[in-house]
Order: structure tokens, then sequence, then C-alpha cells
């Protein structure tokens, strides 16, 4: 059983941050609802997104983490 998906901030959390400004531009709503639920997750949660926990279909969630993913915001990959 899949309990969801490991990720981290690029470079960490003081370079994610410093990022966001940089890529806002580029992130629309749902990116940015992502992003603020990714900020909990990584404090609540021990920086796992829980599996089922988006209400978004599977490809949005994998074209949304694509796309933060290639903003250098966040790595991600690792299933638990």
């Amino acid at each position: 059983m899949t309990k969801g998906l490991i990720f981290a901030f690029h470079g960490g959390p003081a370079a994610f941050v410093n990022h966001v400004n940089e890529v806002a531009d580029q992130l629309d709503d749902v990116d940015l609802d992502l992003l603020e639920r990714l900020c909990e997750w990584s404090k609540e949660n021990g920086s796992v997104i829980p599996m089922g926990s988006l209400d978004l279909t599977v490809e949005d969630v994998q074209f949304r983490l694509e796309k933060l993913e290639q903003l250098d915001l966040i790595d991600f990959g690792v299933r638990l």
C-alpha cells in the first residue's frame, strides 16, 4: 500500500522561499494552492503528500508537480 509521495523543497526551505518570487508569474491559483498545502505537509506530515489528498485528477497532479519541479521549487518522486 502506498502512503504517499515524498517531496523536498529544491535547495531547502530558504532557497524555495527566495525562488518563489522569481517564478510567481508562472504560477496560477491551483499551483499556489498546491504550494500552500506542500508547506503545510512539510511541517505536519514529514514532507509527504498523502495519497488521495488532492481534489485533482491524477494527470493534473502529475502535471502540477512536474511544473513545480521544472521551476526548481520542489524535488519529488519517492513513493512511500
